[in-house]
């Protein structure tokens, strides 16, 4: 399972600030995710046109995460490799006119 999460993803540009100070980037992850042990790479890099960018440095890979969950006892939250956001609702049909409320 392979997915690109970072600054330009979710629309942060970095601060423009005085070349000597530092500049630390923070995010946090839902792993919405089935049980399994899974490992995560971090790495810096500059994005150069949508989808790309140039790699700086990386990470060895950090793990394992354990992602556990009880499904002889406990109803999962989601069933499936991944957690997708959704939303539902329930519509009635009134067979009179055949219109959805």
């Amino acid at each position: 399972l392979i997915s690109m999460l970072g600054s330009s993803r979710l629309g942060l540009v970095p601060p423009r600030g005085n070349p000597s100070e530092l500049v630390i980037f923070e995010m946090t992850l839902d792993l919405l995710l089935e049980a399994g042990n899974y490992s995560l790479t971090v790495n810096l890099g500059q994005l150069t046109a949508p989808n790309r960018g140039n790699r700086f440095d990386e990470s060895p890979p950090l793990g394992p995460i354990v992602v556990g969950w009880d499904y002889e006892r406990e109803e999962a939250p989601f069933l499936g490799m991944v957690g997708l956001p959704a939303q539902g609702n329930f519509k009635t049909i009134t067979s009179a006119t055949g219109d959805l409320t």
